[in-house]
Order: C-alpha cells, then sequence, then structure tokens
C-alpha cells in the first residue's frame, strides 16, 4: 500500500551540547596552558595521580589512570571550557507539512495545499526563532512571535477576499 508522507530521512536528532571524550578534555586542557598543579587543586588530587591521568595525552606506554565524569566536569567547570548549545536541526519542510497536515485532520479543518505550505513555513520560523536561548526563557517572546503572524495573516486572507470578490463580480471592467 503506498503512503502519501514520507519523512525525510537526513534529519538527525543531536544533543545540544558538545560531548567531549577523555581525550578531548585532556587534550583541550593542555592546549589551554593548564598544569598539572592547577588540575591538582581542581581536582583535590595528589600530584602522582594528576600524572596518571595525564598518560592518555602525554603518549606514555603506562596505562593512565580513568578519569571519572565527575572529575571531568570538575575540570570543564574549574577551567572554563563550558559550552554553549548548539540550536537544535530545524525540522525538514515535509516533515513540517506532514505535522501541519495532521493538526488540521485532528481539528476537523480542511486546508489547501497553499495554506498548508505557508503554516509548514511559519512552523519551520519559529522553530528557528525559539532555539534562541533567551527566546526560550520567555514566553513574552514566543507570544509576540505569534502575535507578529497574526497581524500579518489578516492582510493576506484579505487580499485573497478581494480577489475571489473581484472573480465573481458579474460587472465588466471598462
Amino acid at each position: 500500500m503506498p503512503t502519501n508522507c514520507a519523512l525525510e530521512p537526513r534529519y538527525d536528532s543531536r544533543h545540544p551540547f558538545l560531548v567531549l571524550t577523555k581525550i578531548e578534555l585532556l587534550t583541550a586542557l593542555q592546549k589551554n596552558g593548564v598544569k598539572n598543579t592547577e588540575m591538582m587543586a581542581a581536582l583535590d588530587l595528589e600530584s602522582s595521580r594528576v600524572s596518571e591521568i595525564m598518560r592518555a595525552v602525554n603518549g606514555s606506554s603506562r596505562k593512565p589512570r580513568e578519569l571519572s565524569y565527575d572529575e571531568g566536569v570538575r575540570l570543564i567547570r574549574a577551567f572554563g571550557l563550558e559550552q554553549t548549545p548548539e540550536a537544535p536541526p530545524a525540522l525538514p519542510p515535509s516533515t513540517l507539512r506532514l505535522v501541519v497536515r495532521h493538526l488540521a485532520l485532528k481539528l476537523g479543518a480542511s486546508a489547501t495545499e497553499d495554506q498548508i505550505a505557508e503554516l509548514a513555513k511559519d512552523l519551520r520560523a519559529f522553530s528557528e526563532y525559539v532555539a534562541s536561548p533567551k527566546v526560550r526563557q520567555s514566553i513574552e517572546a514566543a507570544e509576540g512571535f505569534f502575535e507578529a503572524l497574526r497581524r500579518r495573516r489578516p492582510v493576506r486572507e484579505e487580499e485573497a477576499r478581494q480577489e475571489t470578490d473581484h472573480e465573481s463580480d458579474p460587472t465588466p471592467n471598462r
């Protein structure tokens, strides 16, 4: 049985923060010039334990000491390696059209392909707009976005009404 809708397979869901491996974290600390003594203070470890951890990036043939998750978090916070969240990827247009069709169906509303496309564009614009961390924390900003859409849409609806009124007008233009 054929389907009317398909999802674009290239959409990938990502964690908003970059996740570092132990090697990437220790390499970043080295590049930033963090000394073992500074790491000792941040982790509250002895010098020999920090040296054992650093074997992972120093090319030592001896087995390095593992770095615990909590130790990694403390190093990241102590040396300012926190990452800003990435904006989540926007949903593909075909997925947004599918969402709009589903909502229209659930609401019992009929929508033309043009209306579906326009609503899908609005939904995409909104999802990109709220990707900003400042906007995500402000309901007023989100409400402002939809208010702007409401103010813009009546103009388009009025233009469409005028076009249909003009087409149905029986008096010829001279």
